[in-house]
C-alpha cells in the first residue's frame, strides 16, 4: 500500500482507487477519503510516483464564486530529495513528472495563495486523483486495448466493404436503368420504323392499282 506522511497541516485530500506498476514498484492506492482541515498555507505530503489531477476549493462553498486568486504549487523530489518539479498551478490542474530512479518519490501540495490566512483562519479543500502514469502499463489491459484497436479497424474495413459495395450496386443500378432506356428508344424507333413502312408500301399498292386501272381503262380493255 501506498505509505502517506501527512506532515505539518494540510489539505483535504480524495484519492481515487487505482493498482498499477511503476519500475518494478508495486503501488496499490486504497479507495479512501482523508478530511484534514488545516489553514491554507499548510501543506499535504506523502510518497508516491504520480500522474495526478487535482481541484482545489474553499471549505465553504459560498466562497467558490470568489476565488480569482486561488491556486496551488506543486512539488516533486526524488528519492534522494531532489526537486524533480516545482510548478504553480490554478485551482484545477494536471500534474505529472517522470522519475529517474526507483522508489518513493514526494509529492508536497501548497496552497499559493497565503494572503489574510494567519488572520482568518480559512481552510481549503482538495479533490486529488493520482495514477502511476499517464497510461496504464498492465498487460491485460494493453492487450484489451490493442484487441479493441483491432476490432476497429477491422468494423473500419467492413464499413468500408460496405460502401464499396454500396457504390457498385448503385453503378450497376445505373448501368442496367441507362441500358433499359436504350433498348426502349430502340424499340420505340423500331415500331415506328415498321408503321412508316407498312404505310408506304400501303400508299405504293394504291397508286400502282391505280395506274394499272388508268392502263387498261386507256387500252380499253376494261
Amino acid at each position: 500500500k501506498l505509505r502517506q506522511r501527512l506532515m505539518d497541516g494540510g489539505l483535504a485530500a480524495h484519492l481515487v482507487a487505482q493498482s498499477c506498476e511503476f519500475r518494478g514498484l508495486n503501488v496499490q492506492l486504497s479507495h479512501s477519503v482523508m478530511p484534514i482541515r488545516r489553514s491554507r498555507e499548510q501543506r499535504l505530503c506523502f510518497y508516491s510516483a504520480v500522474v495526478g489531477y487535482f481541484l482545489l476549493e474553499y471549505w465553504d462553498s459560498n466562497k467558490a464564486k470568489n476565488s480569482p486568486h486561488l491556486g496551488l504549487t506543486v512539488t516533486i523530489r526524488d528519492p534522494n530529495y531532489q526537486v524533480l518539479m516545482l510548478k504553480r498551478f490554478g485551482k484545477q490542474g494536471k500534474f505529472i513528472f517522470t522519475p529517474h530512479l526507483s522508489g518513493q518519490h514526494f509529492l508536497c501540495l501548497q496552497s499559493n495563495n497565503t494572503r489574510f490566512s494567519v488572520f482568518t483562519g480559512e481552510r481549503l479543500r482538495i479533490h486529488l486523483d493520482v495514477q502511476m502514469g499517464e497510461h496504464s502499463i498492465d498487460p491485460s489491459v494493453t492487450k484489451a486495448k490493442d484487441t479493441v484497436k483491432s476490432m476497429e479497424y477491422s468494423l473500419q474495413h467492413l464499413i468500408d466493404q460496405v460502401h464499396y459495395i454500396i457504390r457498385q450496386q448503385e453503378f450497376q443500378r445505373n448501368r442496367e436503368e441507362t441500358f433499359r432506356a436504350i433498348g426502349e428508344e430502340t424499340n420505340g424507333s423500331v415500331l415506328w420504323w415498321a408503321i412508316v413502312q407498312t404505310v408506304i408500301l400501303f400508299f405504293v399498292g394504291f397508286w400502282q392499282m391505280k395506274r394499272l386501272k388508268d392502263f387498261f381503262i386507256e387500252k380499253k380493255l376494261v
